[in-house]
């Protein structure tokens, strides 16, 4: 079983944002970053990311 390490802030998240951005990728909306159990408006954003992949 893996080892749970924490994320920190988000840093990992906003690298990869940027290494999609630099290779003309347009993510389909902001990035939702929860560490743990998503707290509600973290499950809000997840409900906001699942419309809209799913459109």
């Amino acid at each position: 079983m893996p080892r749970h390490c924490g994320w920190g802030d988000g840093e990992w998240m906003r690298q990869w944002e940027n290494r999609c951005a630099d290779s003309g990728i347009t993510l389909a909306c902001e990035s939702v970053i929860c560490n743990d159990a998503p707290d509600d408006d973290a499950q809000e954003a997840c409900r906001a990311l699942g419309k809209a992949i799913a459109e």
